[in-house]
């Protein structure tokens, strides 16, 4: 816990060393209190029991990073005082069966289609992706058919995305703009 002078907890923080290396995995300040104060105390703090140990000594840290997930506010409150910023891994997700998938997430993507301007919306959505053509028929926003279609042309489709770039979009990982944005 870090506290005030009078003893007063206000935060804390939580770390490993390994490898001459400081990784702080928890960070969190009182409501009302600087998140920012607490990473610059959290960091010099670190490095001041550094400095004390002797240079060939295990537990020394001759570096420090915060392991906290990319949205973490902590980033935000240090800004450029962070020497360099790295995004964390992406992960490669297999998906043998694109139907059987849409079938499977069917709950989600109408809890997400009623949440939008289209709430409500019966109709085909046809997915173009270009070695596959999907449709997907709603009802009163819920899904309650996906098949195949034959293209009339090659561009024919709501949405057209080669092969598997569907999937960005389907785990959230990019949105259809940024992809057709990219594939222009």
């Amino acid at each position: 816990a870090v506290e005030d002078p009078d003893g007063t907890p206000w935060g804390y923080f939580a770390y490993n060393t390994w490898s001459r290396h400081h990784q702080i995995d928890e960070i969190a300040a009182d409501t009302g209190r600087s998140l920012r104060e607490l990473a610059l105390f959290a960091m010099h703090a670190l490095r001041e029991q550094s400095e004390a140990l002797p240079t060939d000594d295990p537990e020394r840290g001759d570096w420090i990073s915060y392991r906290l997930g990319d949205a973490h506010p902590v980033y935000t409150a240090l800004g450029r005082q962070l020497e360099r910023q790295e995004t964390p891994y992406t992960w490669y997700l297999r998906v043998p069966d694109v139907v059987r998938f849409l079938r499977h997430i069917a709950p989600a993507l109408e809890r997400n289609l009623a949440s939008s301007v289209v709430a409500g919306h019966t109709g085909a959505l046809k997915l173009n992706l270009i070695s596959q053509h999907l449709c997907l028929q709603f009802e009163r926003g819920r899904l309650v058919e996906i098949g195949a279609y034959t293209p009339e042309h090659f561009y024919d489709g709501d949405i057209l995305l080669p092969d598997l770039t569907i999937l960005h979009v389907l785990f959230r990982y990019r949105t259809i703009a940024e992809l057709e944005h990219v594939l222009r």
